[in-house]
């Protein structure tokens, strides 16, 4: 009779999901009967687990134990954090015009139009701030219809879906 293996992820690839990954995002880390405490991979998603960044789960799938791990959203102190330092900057404004699209229930407004809102000097530049805040985890992203629909994390207040 042979023993079947477990199978691991690239750690570096691992850590690199990790780094792109928006909160809720979800990949497996392991295959198999069981977890090598001692392997790569499981320090690191374990290490992830204890500061509350990530969950873990096993799911089967095809018939074997899938390791999962999932982004977890920050806890509120985080986000207050992330938004302080901000504070002043136009990540801040761009944050707050969101923020009042998604109360007013409107789409989420075009690069252009927030580089125009918040005088910026491009498309490019806002697109760039907009990247910053789904990176720092102040917004979620939802590609949906035409626009992209927003979700603020602090309100969970989300911006309108226009059908395509």
């Amino acid at each position: 009779m042979s023993e079947e293996a477990t199978f691991y992820a690239d750690p570096r690839h691992l850590r690199g999901w990790f780094e792109a990954a928006g909160y809720g995002d979800r990949a497996v880390y392991a295959t198999g009967p069981a977890l090598d405490a001692d392997a790569e991979v499981v320090r690191q998603v374990n290490l992830w687990a204890k500061a509350k960044e990530v969950a873990l789960n096993v799911s089967r799938i095809n018939g074997r134990c899938a390791y999962l791990v999932t982004r977890r959203e920050p806890p509120a102190a985080v986000i207050a954090a992330k938004e302080a330092d901000y504070a002043g900057r136009v990540e801040e404004r761009m944050l707050a015009l969101l923020q009042t699209a998604a109360e007013r229930t409107l789409p989420c407004p075009s690069y252009a139009e927030m580089a125009d809102a918040l005088n910026m000097r491009d498309r490019q530049a806002a697109r760039y701030a907009f990247m910053r805040l789904v990176k720092i985890g102040l917004i979620r992203v939802n590609e949906a219809g035409a626009r992209r629909v927003v979700t603020i994390v602090k309100s969970g207040a989300s911006t309108a879906a226009v059908a395509a």
